[in-house]
């Protein structure tokens, strides 16, 4: 029976010595097999770690070339501002000589025109200017006879005048009109053409018709007035510039001479 039993217990041993040693075959297999995969999964590992390296370098590489980049651009971009700020020193030193020669043709213009009006002004100044240098007229005109009226003109300018024509015209008004007319009624108008000298003076005269008893009458009450009058025309012969020169005296009858009327009495 006791045989029997161990032979029971060794069979039991041997059963647990054989599940023992299956149990550690399967567990060295399985070691192994977790060996395998550890030593798998370390390759690939080792595998993404060289790539994520190699993908850590190209980064590098391109952060580099993009740090090059970079520093050409900001190169490029300082140079450009410093060809913009010298284009803006050259505009401002252009803008600047354009301002000065604006200002020299102003000054220029301005000297020129201060030089063409002292020019004129020497013209003007050296003109001739035809004058009247005075009017007779005899016997009285009241008298009731035939009368001779002398005008004389005088150029007391600096250049020689050519005159063109020469008017004058007596005549009775209540008041001497803005236009007074020309017409030949009581005497004769006299054109002349002639060149009158500096200093020199030239007289023309006319015969007026004699005032009757009515017109005289009122001539010497002042309800009427006896007029003298008349015109000079005129050109400067250094300039070819035209000139006019009027001229009006009226009788006063209390004194029996003529004075200059308020009116049409100027040159230009």
């Amino acid at each position: 029976m006791p045989n029997e039993i161990l032979t029971i217990a060794d069979r039991l041993m041997i059963r647990w010595t054989a599940v023992i040693a299956i149990s550690g075959i399967v567990a060295a297999i399985i070691f192994g097999l977790q060996l395998a995969e550890m030593k798998s999964g370390s390759a690939d590992t080792h595998d993404l770690a060289a790539e994520a390296k190699s993908s850590a370098d190209s980064a590098k590489t391109i952060a580099e070339k993009a740090g090059l980049q970079a520093a050409a651009t900001n190169t490029l971009a300082e140079e450009a501002k410093r060809q913009a700020d010298y284009m803006k020193q050259l505009a401002e030193r252009t803008l600047a000589q354009v301002n000065a020669a604006n200002k020299l043709a102003e000054a220029s213009r301005r000297q020129a025109a201060t030089a063409q009006s002292a020019l004129a002004l020497s013209a003007e100044f050296d003109r001739p200017w035809m004058g009247m240098l005075g009017i007779s007229v005899a016997p009285d005109i009241t008298d009731g006879k035939e009368s001779t009226v002398t005008l004389t003109i005088i150029n007391s300018g600096r250049r020689p005048a050519h005159i063109f024509n020469f008017h004058l015209m007596s005549n009775v008004f209540d008041k001497f009109p803005v236009k007074p007319p020309f017409f030949i009624t009581q005497g004769s108008g006299v054109p002349s053409q002639s060149i009158i000298l500096p200093g020199q003076n030239i007289g023309t005269q006319m015969i007026p018709n004699p005032l009757n008893p009515i017109l005289a009458q009122s001539v010497n009450s002042g309800r009427l007035t006896f007029y003298v009058y008349g015109s000079v025309e005129y050109e400067d012969i250094g300039t070819r510039n035209r000139h006019t020169t009027k001229f009006c005296q009226f009788y006063i009858p209390a004194q029996k001479k003529f004075g200059y009327c308020p009116e049409y009495n100027g040159a230009t």
